[in-house]
């Protein structure tokens, strides 16, 4: 294994670990979500201003990533009310007149960085067939990463799914959905990167 590739895997189980004490943090704070909601707010927000600061040769990609961010954010926002007012999910210890903590959008917007920055590690560092980045780059970090989330946060009370056929609390349905979701957003983003011609690190390798 040579060094870059030892990096990458050390970079790649570091943001395995985070995603699990992001994970840990809700669940220990899941009745003040208000506060959750604005930590991730805060968050998103300073990493726009450091989009917007950052040098770059093409302005296009700095947009393009903040879109990304917020198409992602609303999109699953619509996932979640789609959802929970279809009795799919339920969101435990907040007040009854909420169905969607506050800060579940914002995840959904934190969840796209997460990917995309495994998505780069694995470009960047593997040279790999089109049948190999579907598998390695789209598929398994969409199942892998995602799932381990919900383990983490259903397991600790956050919130529990009506559906049958579960492996930890995530039902088997659900994964697929997870790798679904995140399978469509980068196929839009593909798209969009295509379409406009922005030179993005990971669109552009990808096909």
């Amino acid at each position: 294994m040579s060094p870059s590739q030892k990096k990458a895997w050390k970079s790649l189980i570091a943001i395995f670990v985070a995603v699990g004490a992001i994970g840990v943090f809700i669940a220990l704070f899941k009745s003040y979500h208000q506060f959750v909601g604005l930590f991730l707010a805060v968050w998103l927000l300073s990493y726009f201003v450091r989009v917007i600061r950052q040098p770059a040769n093409y302005k296009g990609y700095k947009l393009f990533s903040m879109f990304a961010v917020l198409f992602t954010l609303f999109f699953g926002l619509t996932v979640e009310i789609w959802g929970t007012e279809n009795g799919y999910w339920k969101y435990l210890g907040i007040e009854d007149h909420i169905s969607i903590p506050y800060w579940v959008p914002f995840a959904w917007g934190f969840s796209y960085k997460v990917m995309y920055k495994i998505e780069r590690i694995i470009l960047d560092t593997w040279e790999m067939s089109l049948a190999k980045k579907v598998l390695y780059v789209l598929v398994l970090p969409s199942l892998i990463v995602p799932v381990w989330g919900e383990i983490v946060v259903i397991n600790l009370g956050v919130w529990l799914y009506n559906w049958p056929y579960q492996f930890f609390g995530v039902p088997i349905l659900a994964a697929f959905l997870l790798v679904l979701f995140h399978v469509g957003v980068n196929t839009v983003m593909y798209l969009v990167c295509r379409y406009f011609k922005l030179p993005d690190p990971v669109y552009t390798k990808l096909l």
